[in-house]
């Protein structure tokens, strides 16, 4: 993966980093994801990507569970 390409985070593997580039989604959503730590820039790393169920990813040392459909809405640049 070219590191110059952005995706969702949904799309990355068990162990793969990424950085925040944007967002998408309603006010709530996005406000919520920036409260965890979800900011234009911050690394996120990848725990658990079963590609079937729940995504464990962690950002500012913490695991968070996101659901698929939240993770298509996080928009990374693979690192």
């Amino acid at each position: 993966m070219e590191s110059s390409h952005v995706v969702s985070l949904a799309s990355l593997s068990d162990g793969q980093e990424g950085a925040v580039i944007a967002l998408r989604g309603g006010r709530w959503f996005m406000g919520r994801l920036a409260a965890l730590g979800f900011t234009p820039g911050a690394t996120v790393r990848v725990v658990r990507n079963p590609h079937g169920g729940p995504i464990i990813v962690s950002v500012l040392d913490t695991q968070i569970a996101l659901g698929r459909g939240q993770a298509h809405h996080i928009l990374v640049r693979p690192q």
